[in-house]
């Protein structure tokens, strides 16, 4: 780190930006590949270099949650947005993060505002939509499914669990057109 007289601040060499970033793609190669221990070693050295790094704290959430540790996750997430505050995906992960801890509340109010920042954000919607579900919110379900799908059409998965809600709904003959669609898409 140097400091810089005019912005009156510390800010990363290019040589450390340049290491870091190295740093960062190696980790996710290792994290796409299912490795999130050695991917996090990488991600620790990316953050080491460059400790504004959002980009190497949001990965290190990831492989955090990949393994199990979801308080960790947790707190890069936070570290992600206490540098880019309106990193929709970094509210989106945080929220399932939290659903996945059974923490409801907090999961919506991220998902809310990841919807509000981006509207057009399928996954948020899905994600929103299962706590909905995990709350016996049914229609708040279906309608958060059914934006899913409309945001993305070719989503199986999507498809699915809106059969999911449709079946609990009484909806049969939606459900299985909606699993119809999600095998035609997955062939």
């Amino acid at each position: 780190m140097i400091w810089n007289a005019k912005t009156r601040e510390w800010v990363t060499s290019p040589e450390n930006e340049a290491a870091a970033n190295s740093a960062l793609q190696h980790g996710l190669r290792l994290l796409e590949s299912g490795k999130p221990d050695e991917a996090k070693q990488f991600f620790d050295r990316a953050i080491q270099l460059n400790p504004k790094y959002a980009d190497a704290y949001y990965n290190r959430s990831l492989a955090y949650y990949n393994l199990g540790k979801f308080e960790d996750s947790l707190r890069d997430s936070n570290s992600v947005l206490g540098l880019t505050p309106e990193d929709e995906e970094a509210l989106n992960n945080r929220g399932y993060t939290y659903s996945t801890i059974k923490q409801y509340k907090k999961a919506l109010a991220d998902f809310n505002e990841a919807i509000r920042l981006r509207p057009d954000y399928a996954r948020a919607y899905g994600n929103r939509g299962d706590v909905y579900l995990e709350l016996a919110q049914y229609r708040k379900a279906l309608a958060d499914y059914n934006k899913a799908v409309t945001l993305e059409p070719h989503s199986s998965v999507f498809l699915q669990q809106r059969a999911r809600i449709r079946r609990l709904l009484r909806d049969f003959s939606g459900a299985e057109a909606d699993l119809k669609k999600a095998e035609d898409v997955d062939n």
